[in-house]
């Protein structure tokens, strides 16, 4: 199966996909567990009110720790910015297409826009996907350990 999402990212870069985040996240909570910050919140709460807030934080945690993802090319693939399905995805697979590097709309797509604002390397990756192609490109992450 391919790691090379339909947007032009790679899943080994992925915050889910690599496990990176949700250990960042079991570590951050085990130390504000060890510093008794959620027995301690209500009382920072009177100096901080951010602190009130601290429940949904951790419940935040709880969330980013439970994640997986078997990469948006797997079947039964849910999208992680929390949709039923990838708008991406569906789009590339209306258009019978690998990925958004062989759409001609690319430029200026409006529905990718938000995406490589967050991933700003995920230009650089369609255009190189389009040069070498898919297969050869996704060999070149695997080859940088991704």
């Amino acid at each position: 199966m391919s790691f090379v999402t339909y947007c032009g990212g790679h899943c080994g870069d992925c915050w889910i996909k690599n496990g990176k985040i949700r250990e960042m996240a079991k570590t951050l909570q085990g130390t504000l567990k060890g510093w008794a910050v959620p027995e301690r919140a209500k009382a920072l709460a009177r100096r901080e009110p951010a602190a009130s807030h601290y429940p949904e934080f951790e419940g935040i945690l709880d969330w980013i720790q439970a994640q997986t993802c078997e990469g948006c090319r797997a079947s039964g693939s849910i999208c992680l910015w929390g949709e039923a399905t990838c708008f991406v995805r569906d789009c590339a697979r209306e258009k019978k297409v690998q990925g958004c590097f062989e759409c001609a709309e690319e430029k200026g797509c409006g529905k990718i826009a938000v995406l490589d604002r967050g991933d700003p390397t995920m230009p650089a990756n369609r255009e190189r996907m389009r040069e070498i192609g898919m297969s050869a490109w996704e060999a070149e992450q695997a080859g940088k350990g991704n």
